[in-house]
Parts: structure tokens; C-alpha cells; sequence
């Protein structure tokens, strides 16, 4: 990765400061703390360069009057030894092709983000988002990078989506058939915490461009109707089907342009992506394999052939006495809005009343800072 341009340049390596060996004592240590919480170790750093470089450690290492808190110890939370050294190492400008960027993961540029983030360091933060933007991707790597990043969506939901967009990209380029879908989502059969990932990416290759190829229609040539030139010939080839019985080859030719069909393609390939081929059932509510059904779990993305399936209200966007509240899908606006129609009627303490058959629309991570970045509702199958 190349280093950003408009930064300048120190006429001193700085980053050499950091190596014990160069004679220059360390007078801060930050605390590496992963996600959950626990140490991962301590890296040694200068207070100085430190507060130069960011001003949320400014505040953390010097009082009002300037003066320099001795021993200070500062945490590091949600990182790992190496991105925390990253950052470390981008604060004293040691080159960037000296820094190990070039084979991080897509993980380990969010977690660098994170920190950026929690210290408010911009440059650093513009750094992981252009590293995440020329991200190398195969195909193999589609469902774990996409993974990594709607993990990531709620705190860097710019650089989420653009990961994400690179990653339906990829598919796309690489989805050419219904059977090509059917082989991908089949991959769902064996997580079945991958399955609303799944139909999140098959949803959003309809914003690219036309997923299928066009299958072109072949002449069932009638064996009693003589052909000009060709009578009495015997020719009746079939067009070739991806899922019989399926829609006529015309329907088939229309499914790159109608999202309505779109949605009944991916409703066709949860059912038979390792299901119809291995004779198992489908779950009739959130359309995934019976073995993978996602009956309690929280509606993290929703797709037009789940219309239709039953839901309730669920986690910290509801108060207490608005839990568990049945609901219909009856519309998926896009992976992460649906209408849902109001089987029961009830109230919330403040009062507000919706009947039963009342339609509402929702965001599935509601944008408001007491749902904690949580869904809203859960599947209800059973």
C-alpha cells in the first residue's frame, strides 16, 4: 500500500524511537485489550509523539497546565498486538513498505480503523479505508471478506458497504448462471449463520448488473409439421432447464430484468441448494433449510423471497412491554428495510397504538442511539 501523499515528511526516522535499543526511554505504555476484553500485552510509546499525533491521547497524557502525567498507562480496546503496533508505527512515520500492510486481512484493516477511530487519528483512518477499498479478493474469499465487514457495519458503515459492494461485485463477475447461484448458495446448507449473508449478496447483485446470462430459446420443432427446405425432419431439442420444472425458457430469459423474479429465483435456490438434490425440507418461514432454519435468530437481512415470514419484536429498540410482538413481512424495500403488517394489537407506555393489520416500515438496525446497534426483530418459525 502506498503511503498518503499530502502527509509530511519528518526529516528525522522517528520510527526508530520505538526500538528499547536506541537509547531514548519510553514514558507510556499502551494496554492492547481484544474485543473481549482480555490483554493481549503492552507496547512501549513517547507522550510526546503520542499527543502530537492524535488529541484524544493529548487529553489522556497531559493535564490543563501542559504538564505531562508520569507512568501513564493507556488501553487500547478491540485490537490486536499488531494493528495496535500499526498505529504506533504510523504516528512515528516509519515507511509504509517497511510496515507489513501489504498482507493484512480484511479483519485486521477493520480492527486498525477501530483504533483510528477510538483516537480520533483522521489520516490513519482515510489510510484503512483506502486500504479496504483496493482490498485483493478471489473468489473464495467472497463469503468470509463479506463476513468480516457486516460484522464491522454498524461502527464503519462507509467502509462496510464499500467491502461489501466489492464483494457483489466479485460475485457477480463470477455468476453467470442460475446453476452458478445454486453452487454458491449452497454454501448456506453448511452454516447456517451464512445463510442471510447469502441471499444479502444474491439481493444485491441486482444493483451491479444482469446476474444471469440470457439462455437462449431453441426451436421444439414439431415432427408433422413439415419446415420449408426441411420436411419431415426430425428435430425436437430441448432448451436445457437449471431447476426443473421451472418457468418457460421466455420467464428464464426475464429473470436478469424483473426483481419480482429475482426473488423467486432465490427462493428456488435456498430450497434446492443442497436441499431438493439431497431431500431435505425448507423451513416454509424464513425459506432456509430445515437443518439451518433461523427460528429465534435476528432478522439481519431481508430478501423478497422471505415476504411473508413471521417475526416479532425483539432486543433494545423495544421497551420492555412492546417484546415479542408477531409480526408479518409483507415487503422487503431492500436487504435492510421491510414492512411488517401487525398480527396483534397492542400499545407501548407511551401510548402509541397499532392495531392488528396496521403495515409499518422498518429498518432492520434501527438508527437510533438507545437500539445499541442491534436488530429489531427475530424470525418466529415455529
Amino acid at each position: 500500500m502506498s503511503d498518503l501523499q499530502a502527509r509530511p515528511r519528518p526529516r528525522l526516522p522517528l520510527y526508530k524511537l520505538l526500538n528499547a535499543d536506541f537509547g531514548i526511554g519510553h514514558d507510556v505504555t499502551l494496554r492492547v485489550l481484544n474485543g473481549d476484553g482480555e490483554v493481549e500485552g503492552d507496547l512501549m510509546a513517547h507522550c510526546i509523539i503520542l499527543a502530537l499525533g492524535s488529541s484524544i491521547l493529548e487529553g489522556l497524557l497531559f493535564n490543563k497546565a501542559g504538564e505531562m502525567t508520569a507512568g501513564k498507562v493507556v488501553e487500547v480496546r478491540g485490537a490486536s498486538l499488531k494493528t495496535a503496533r500499526w498505529m504506533l508505527e504510523f504516528l512515528y512515520f516509519k515507511p509504509a513498505e517497511q510496515c507489513g500492510w501489504n498482507d493484512a486481512t480484511a479483519e485486521e484493516i477493520f480492527l486498525l480503523a477501530s483504533i483510528a477511530d477510538q483516537f480520533q487519528i483522521i489520516e490513519l483512518q482515510e489510510k484503512a479505508e483506502a486500504m479496504l477499498s483496493a482490498f485483493p479478493m478471489e473468489e473464495k474469499d467472497i463469503l468470509e471478506v463479506a463476513s468480516i465487514a457486516v460484522h464491522f457495519e454498524t461502527h464503519f458503515p462507509t467502509a462496510s458497504k464499500a467491502l461489501l459492494d466489492k464483494c457483489t461485485s466479485l460475485l457477480v463477475s463470477t455468476v453467470h448462471t442460475a446453476e452458478d447461484v445454486a453452487r454458491f448458495a449452497e454454501q448456506a446448507s453448511k452454516d447456517s449463520h451464512l445463510a442471510p449473508l447469502v441471499v444479502k449478496l444474491l439481493a444485491g447483485m441486482g444493483g451491479c448488473k444482469k446476474p444471469f446470462q440470457e439462455v437462449k430459446e431453441e426451436k421444439i420443432v414439431d415432427v408433422k409439421a413439415p419446415q420449408a427446405g426441411r420436411a419431415g425432419t426430425k428435430s425436437s431439442q430441448k432448451p436445457k432447464t437449471p431447476f426443473p420444472p421451472s418457468p418457460s425458457v421466455k420467464e428464464r430469459n426475464e429473470l436478469g430484468h424483473s426483481s419480482v423474479k429475482r426473488g423467486d429465483i432465490l427462493s428456488t435456490v435456498l430450497k434446492n441448494a443442497g436441499g431438493a438434490e439431497k431431500g431435505l425440507e425448507v423451513c416454509f418461514n424464513c425459506k432456509a433449510l430445515k437443518a439451518n432454519c433461523l427460528d429465534g435468530r435476528e432478522v439481519r437481512f431481508i430478501s423478497p423471497a422471505q415476504v411473508g415470514c413471521s417475526v416479532v419484536t425483539d432486543g433494545p429498540y423495544w421497551s420492555g412491554d412492546c417484546q415479542g410482538m408477531l409480526a408479518t413481512v409483507v415487503k422487503a424495500l431492500d436487504s435492510e428495510t421491510m414492512t411488517v403488517q401487525w398480527e396483534v394489537e397492542w400499545s407501548s407506555k407511551a401510548g402509541k397504538l397499532r392495531k392488528v393489520g396496521t403495515l409499518t416500515t422498518y429498518k432492520l438496525f434501527p438508527p437510533v442511539p438507545h437500539a445499541r446497534g442491534k436488530p429489531a426483530f427475530r424470525y418466529l418459525c415455529t
